[in-house]
Order: structure tokens, then sequence, then C-alpha cells
């Protein structure tokens, strides 16, 4: 089973881009803020960042080391700040 297909909808496309490009060679950097559906059913933000550390000899992925941190409550409190400002702004 794929795990990416926990990821949500809206997110998917910006995460295999960066995933895709981790793959082919185009980087050794991976850094992806998205939401992943949790057992609960509701989604979490979720921060993914990985290094590739070595690659074979046809440039394929040999080594990776990388951390996945549920950074949900973080991300509410920045899209609640934008949503304030943004109506802050609207009335004035």
């Amino acid at each position: 089973m794929r795990w990416d297909r926990y990821v949500h909808p809206d997110d998917l496309a910006n995460f295999n881009k960066r995933y895709e490009a981790l793959l082919e060679g185009r980087s050794d950097i991976y850094e992806s803020e998205y939401r992943m559906r949790a057992r609960s059913g509701n989604w979490r933000w979720i921060m993914s960042r990985g290094r590739v550390t070595a690659r074979d000899a046809v440039g394929r992925i040999a080594r990776l080391a990388g951390v996945t941190i549920d950074i949900d409550a973080r991300k509410r409190m920045e899209l609640a700040l934008r949503d304030s400002e943004a109506r802050l702004r609207r009335r004035r």
C-alpha cells in the first residue's frame, strides 16, 4: 500500500513534485509541509525533511536520511493568524 494515498488531495501535486525531484536527481534535499489523514480520519499537518546522502552509479538514491514531524498545532495557529490579519485589513 502506498502511503502517499493519505496525503490531502490539495497538497498532493506539490508533495509529488518535490518527491519526484528527489528521485530523479534534480534535488538532493526534500522538504514539504502537507496534510495527512490520521487514523482518526482527521487531517493533520506534517512536515517532512530529507537529504540524499548517497546515490549509486546511475543516480538512484542509495541512502537517504530524514525526519517527519507533526506540525499540526503550529500550522493551525499560523492559519488562524493569517485569517485574523485578513479580517483586520478588511475592516480598515
